[in-house]
């Protein structure tokens, strides 16, 4: 997960990380530093130094950040303030959120770096979605199934993705019964099983979506190819979902205001 986020760095995302580092600090042996220690990388993405440096409106085209290292400072940067929070906004409608205080699983998720590069990973797959994009693309790439752990991870991660980043587009959409049943087969449920979700959060979709998310996270880690964090998450959607959203709500919408 380490060189996957590193491969995907350009050479302005370098030149930022150098000024950071400092001078004498070569990138090769940082690079070396940090792909058999993740922590190191966590560390320099959280330092409040490259925050402002990603963020410089004096960056021009040419050595302005990519999405990857943008994503990776503002994840790091909330999973240094989750771990000592005393609570985590839930969803509760069109921008309401209300405090949860049992942040215990959160702090958890936090706890490998493995999971947190993995987020990093899901928003910069998705760079460049139109947030227009909700739980009909879910039914749509539901309906394409061709029974892989490839597609089941795709569904996985954009189910993820929606209810994490846009949950006022996502989590208000409600199931109809067709819909239900397109998204069980899938995922080896039947459509009053999905339905029944709903009673926990009416109005919303969030115990449908989760339920899902972990369904087919674990029909994608039954491939023995599948990294190890894609079964962690089959267990651990809703605290991802929660991350996300604290992420969007304090960086990715307040930077775009």
């Amino acid at each position: 997960m380490t060189t996957s986020l590193l491969d995907r760095l350009t050479a302005g995302d370098r030149e930022v990380l150098g000024r950071i580092l400092g001078e004498g600090a070569g990138w090769e042996d940082f690079e070396k530093e940090v792909t058999g220690h993740p922590w190191r990388l966590m560390d320099l993405l959280a330092d409040p130094a490259l925050l402002d440096a990603v963020l410089d409106p004096r960056l021009g085209p040419g050595s302005a950040v990519s999405p990857t290292l943008l994503f990776a400072v503002f994840v790091c940067h909330a999973a240094v303030e989750l771990r000592s929070a005393g609570h985590v906004a839930e969803w509760a409608g069109p921008h309401a959120r209300v405090p949860v205080f049992d942040v215990e699983e959160v702090r958890e998720f936090l706890e490998a770096p493995g999971r947190v590069l993995f987020l990093v990973e899901l928003l910069a797959s998705f760079a460049g979605t139109a947030p227009g994009r909700g739980i009909d693309d879910l039914v749509t790439l539901a309906e394409m199934s061709d029974d892989s752990p490839g597609w089941y991870r795709r569904l996985a991660d954009l189910a993820l993705f929606l209810a994490g980043v846009f949950p006022d587009r996502t989590l208000l959409h409600p199931y109809s019964p067709t819909e239900a049943e397109k998204l069980g087969r899938s995922a080896g449920m039947s459509a009053g099983e999905i339905l029944a979700t709903l009673a926990d959060t009416p109005g919303g979709t969030i115990s449908a979506v989760e339920t899902l998310g972990c369904r087919w996270y674990a029909k994608a880690a039954a491939d023995q190819e599948s990294p190890a964090v894609v079964a962690d998450l089959a267990a651990r959607f809703r605290p991802a979902r929660r991350i996300l959203t604290y992420v969007s709500d304090r960086h990715l919408y307040r930077r775009a205001a």
